[in-house]
């Protein structure tokens, strides 16, 4: 809902080191009442050893800062997931940071 939306995006506000995040949901075939979001994110760092380090400190403050909607999965879309962090950017009204 657009209350939920609201809420997470104020959230996401107080993480430190976030530098985009977007919020998807995904379709599912088994459990379809339950929701299941998958929020990716980009986090800021200068160089390539630097970036995976600050991804998993990013990773770490989404865990305790952040109340999720439903079953959320969180993915670092910098380094080896840049094709998911690609077809999340194209997706219409997903960002939320």
């Amino acid at each position: 809902s657009a209350e939920d939306t609201a809420r997470l995006k104020s959230a996401l506000k107080g993480v430190k080191g976030l530098r985009r995040a977007w919020l998807v949901r995904k379709r599912v075939q088994y459990r379809p009442e339950v929701p299941c979001y998958v929020l990716g994110f980009s986090a800021t760092g200068l160089f390539d050893f630097m970036r995976e380090r600050q991804r998993a400190a990013v990773l770490q403050r989404l865990r305790e800062a952040v109340r999720f909607p439903g079953e959320t999965l969180l993915l670092g879309v910098d380094g080896g997931y840049y094709r998911f962090g690609r077809k999340l950017r194209w997706r219409r009204g997903a960002r939320v940071r």
